[in-house]
């Protein structure tokens, strides 16, 4: 009985090691073949990409989703289903428009770099970090917190994080508020903020890392260009509490 017990217990240890979730990162580039000097368009992606678990079809295919969200321009512009592909069109569609305007030379850039930074029984992290430009003053950079059930590889949105969303909201703002040295009873918007109805919000990325949660503001989510990313790292130890999943 006892052999019969350690056996078993060794076939579900080999089983669980089995079925781990595993990742590679891949990349895929492309160039333009038009002339040009030196800001010749370019479009390069470094992806993880899963295998070996129930859940990689479903997380590969929703990274993929918001790649390609993430570089296309126009409503559903790229009908494309692998990351050469997008790659490719990015790349022909700045030569289509460059062929008509030939009189000037423009660059365009698309680059995306996707790793994961946090996984525990229950919840996988992927960052995608990008910066596109086609054309204007400038290009634009941000990160995206992709969050996963890492049984069943489904996106897992940030209201299903927290047992109470209002209660981690009030708390979220207060710490805001502290780091930015915004008094309580003054407007959130007064310290040159552009929250929506001048009402605190959190971020539309929330990252989980090694130090605790991360609210992370992309450039224009709640301040201007010249901001930049705005961010504020809340220690697990003040966050647990508040914690559906981690």
């Amino acid at each position: 009985m006892k052999n019969f017990t350690f056996l078993a217990l060794i076939a579900i240890a080999l089983t669980s090691c089995t079925n781990e979730l595993k990742s590679d990162t891949k990349t895929y580039t492309k160039k333009t073949t038009l002339p040009c000097t030196d800001n010749c368009p370019k479009v390069e992606f470094k992806i993880p990409e899963y295998s070996n678990g129930e859940a990689s079809d479903s997380i590969n295919a929703n990274i993929f989703k918001a790649l390609r969200e993430i570089v296309q321009f126009g409503e559903d512009q790229y009908k494309v289903n692998d990351y050469q592909a997008l790659a490719n069109a990015f790349v022909a569609s700045y030569e289509e428009m460059q062929k008509e305007e030939s009189e000037r030379e423009f660059g365009w850039e698309a680059t995306v770099t996707g790793k994961e930074i946090y996984r525990s029984d229950k919840l996988l992290n992927v960052e995608l970090e990008s910066y596109t430009f086609t054309g204007g003053a400038h290009g634009y950079g941000s990160k995206r917190s992709m969050l996963f059930d890492i049984e069943t590889g489904k996106h897992v949105p940030n209201d299903k994080l927290f047992k109470d969303m209002n209660a981690f909201q009030t708390f979220a703002e207060s710490k805001f508020r502290a780091k930015y040295k915004i008094p309580a009873p003054a407007p959130i918007n007064s310290k040159g903020f552009m929250f929506e109805d001048e009402k605190f919000a959190l971020p539309m990325n929330i990252f989980f890392t090694n130090s605790g949660l991360l609210l992370h503001y992309n450039p224009y989510e709640i301040a201007s260009y010249a901001e930049g990313s705005l961010e504020l790292l809340l220690p697990y130890t003040e966050v647990d509490k508040f914690l559906a999943v981690k």
